[in-house]
């Protein structure tokens, strides 16, 4: 008496499946590790243009502080790896400050002296540039701003 083998194919059955199953788990960690990336890429450049921002702010404070004041209009403010000049708008002062060698980064500061006790400073850091203005064609382009007021010192 013969019998019938019935299991013929099994073997390639469970391979393709198996290999399917480790595909798919391949697929899930390829998705994580790019989304990972994206979002480690989007956290540097925030860094960035906060540091930016954050420099671009302490150097203001600093001649406001340390010089009483830099002359406003006309006085170049020197902040170690940039440097801008400002300009006067009223009781508004605006300052450029690029940081090129430092990762391509720039700052916009904003004084404002309009309230004769209080100012304001407000710094919009961005974390790519094209010299002094943010480079606005680059889609990773990410601004933070910091804003500071403090009161005047009394004469």
């Amino acid at each position: 008496m013969k019998y019938k083998n019935n299991n013929q194919g099994f073997v390639i059955l469970f391979a393709v499946l198996i290999s399917s199953l480790i595909l798919m788990i391949g697929f899930g960690i390829f998705s994580i590790s790019s989304k990972e990336q994206i979002i480690t890429s989007t956290a540097r450049d925030a860094q960035i243009a906060f540091y930016a921002a954050d420099s671009g702010l302490e150097c203001v404070l600093f001649y406001e502080f340390q010089r009483t004041g830099f002359g406003r209009v006309g006085n170049s403010v020197d902040c170690g790896a940039g440097s801008g000049f400002p300009s006067q708008n009223n009781s508004l002062f605006e300052f450029d400050i690029s940081y090129s060698a430092v990762n391509n980064s720039c700052a916009k500061i904003y004084l404002e002296t309009s309230d004769p006790d209080f100012t304001t400073v407000i710094s919009r850091g961005f974390n790519s540039c094209d010299g002094t203005t943010p480079d606005i064609g680059d889609p990773a382009l990410v601004e933070r701003a910091i804003q500071v007021t403090f009161a005047n010192a009394t004469s």
